[in-house]
């Protein structure tokens, strides 16, 4: 049953009320009916947020290569990157056995050089090398009318080994880098003796 209200003269504006009355329904029914429908809604907006909020964490924990082809391009760009790596690696391995073996050579060839000139050396010192170079040439020989080949010929106008020895100490000392008799190189281990009138 609808009733009209009345026309209001305040204003001039006219206002309807609608009232509705349902013969069926009681106060409580309808108390109980909104109270359903806000529960209802609470559940939806909670069910909602609750979805959301799963959603966003199932999202965060799934990893970004969820599909096998992914996966595998990813294992197989690992796979490149390493053997590019140990290719270079190999590389440098084999640069750097190549500068050791040729460090080593260069060490080998100087030891070398530097025991030959140490032998050298050493070899001029002691007077095992042949010298060449300026320097002085004294001659000795016997008196006009010495027969040196006689065994009983003793006289002072021999040249005796004495002699020899008193020339070779003064070459000497006057520092003589080498010295020489009859083109044999006198060291100082070289005896100089003679036997009667053989120089020796």
């Amino acid at each position: 049953m609808v009733k009209e209200a009345q026309t209001s003269p305040i204003a001039g504006l006219h206002l309807h009320k609608v009232l509705r009355y349902k013969g069926n329904m009681s106060y409580e029914e309808t108390r109980q009916r909104r109270r359903d429908w806000k529960m209802s809604a609470v559940f939806i907006v909670t069910g909602v947020f609750i979805g959301i909020l799963l959603t966003v964490q199932i999202k965060s924990s799934i990893p970004a290569a969820t599909f096998l082809s992914d996966q595998l391009k990813v294992q197989k760009e690992l796979v490149d990157n390493y053997l590019d790596e140990q290719g270079l690696l190999k590389t440098k391995i084999v640069s750097l056995r190549d500068q050791i073996e040729a460090a080593q050579e260069k060490a080998k060839q100087y030891v070398q050089d530097a025991n030959l000139d140490t032998l050298n050396e050493l070899k001029d010192k002691v007077g095992l090398k042949s010298a060449r170079g300026s320097g002085v040439r004294i001659s000795l020989d016997d008196g006009l009318f010495v027969d040196r080949d006689n065994p009983d010929t003793i006289n002072q106008s021999l040249v005796h080994a004495a002699d020899l020895r008193d020339i070779i100490n003064v070459l000497r000392s006057g520092e003589a880098t080498a010295i020489a008799i009859n083109d044999q190189r006198i060291i100082a281990s070289t005896p100089i003796t003679s036997v009667g009138n053989t120089i020796m």
